[in-house]
């Protein structure tokens, strides 16, 4: 029988329906094993939930590993409690030794860990954005290491800035605030909303479905809750199928994972709490972020969206935005350069560079 999930998703989707049942306790790992190896068609003796553990080493296997769990109390205890992938998890990481010595081998630092043997690990995508994420004091679009990365052909020239600056007065005299209901949505329809909406029809093909979500749900508010009716789907992609009516896996990969990176940067906040959280990342989240979330077809328009959703003034470079720039200068524009573009000529010509995105895209792609 053909698997439509590796043994590792399996054990991903199992792991993250049953820790509610189990909560605290963690899940049992005979439970954990017999449910992974059923849904799958693998042998039990093939599903090694301690290989996934945030806090546990085993012999021969990859520091790069996916992490999903935290096993809780002594080696024999058999709990894993879920956490998902890149958890910004605090705490040693164990070794088990066959003489029985237990051995110190790292230490996680909100989702980074260092190697006790003298080197650190090279963090994976995932593990450097919440090292870097939320506690930065300045909302600059780019950074340093932004810059080293960009291309000759993204740079910025004065002469190109001029001539965005000149088109912007000609054709938008008058910017103003969009009143779009995108911005005043629950935390949970934003994110869908981003995620639905990367290159696809925004007033055809988003809105109706959103505005169909949010009657039949109307209590669904937050990014939690909208991970927990995920979950009481098979798969994301019939969530997507049976709520959304969008027949695209790859599409509610997408959307679970960045549901995942939210989930995890609320941490424990309800309510309130939770999207004054989601707005101070927006806040201070960098644009080359988008990198460090390493998910297939969530590149910086994207990922400049839903910081958008959750009140960031910045820009989304995408087709709309960049194909008005590249007008503008005359010649070929990437999502960076048009990004930076954008911020240089709103401010010489006194305007919020959000207000000046949502203009332009209106004015374009309506």
């Amino acid at each position: 029988m053909r698997r439509l999930h590796s043994i590792v998703e399996t054990l991903e989707i199992v792991a993250r329906r049953l820790q509610p049942r189990f909560q605290g306790d963690g899940i049992p790992r005979r439970v954990l094993v017999e449910q992974v190896a059923s849904a799958s068609g693998c042998k039990a003796s093939s599903v090694l939930p301690s290989d996934h553990c945030y806090n546990l080493h085993n012999d021969g296997i990859s520091r790069d590993n996916v992490r999903l769990f935290e096993h809780l109390g002594d080696k024999k205890s058999g709990r894993y409690k879920f956490l998902g992938r890149s958890y910004p998890y605090t705490g040693p990481v164990w070794q088990h030794h066959k003489s029985g010595a237990k051995e110190q081998v790292g230490e996680w630092q909100n989702g980074n860990c260092v190697w006790l043997n003298g080197r650190a690990s090279t963090p994976t995508p995932d593990k450097r954005l919440h090292r870097q994420q939320c506690d930065q004091t300045a909302p600059r679009e780019l950074t340093q290491r932004c810059r080293k990365q960009t291309s000759r052909s993204d740079a910025t020239t004065e002469s190109d800035v001029v001539r965005l600056s000149l088109a912007i007065k000609r054709d938008f005299p008058k910017v103003t605030q969009s009143s779009d209901r995108a911005w005043l949505r629950a935390p949970a329809l934003r994110v869908i909303d981003c995620v639905l909406s990367l290159n696809r029809s925004y007033d055809r093909f988003v809105v109706p479905r959103l505005d169909s979500l949010e009657s039949t749900y109307p209590r669904l508010q937050s990014v939690r809750e909208l991970r927990q009716l995920m979950d009481s789907f098979d798969t994301p992609a019939d969530f997507l199928r049976d709520l959304l009516n969008y027949r695209d896996s790859s599409r509610a990969e997408v959307l679970s994972r960045v549901t995942d990176f939210l989930v995890a940067l609320i941490g424990e906040r309800r309510g309130n709490a939770e999207l004054h959280r989601l707005e101070r990342w927006a806040t201070h989240a960098q644009a080359g972020d988008y990198r460090a979330l390493a998910i297939p077809g969530f590149a910086i328009g994207g990922f400049q969206y839903l910081r958008m959703l959750f009140g960031a003034n910045t820009t989304k470079p995408d087709v709309h935005i960049v194909r008005y720039v590249a007008t503008a200068i005359g010649g070929q524009c990437s999502a960076v350069k048009a990004l930076s573009l954008l911020e240089h000529a709103a401010q010489r010509r006194g305007i919020r560079l959000r207000d000046l995105d949502t203009t332009i895209w209106e004015n374009s792609a309506r």
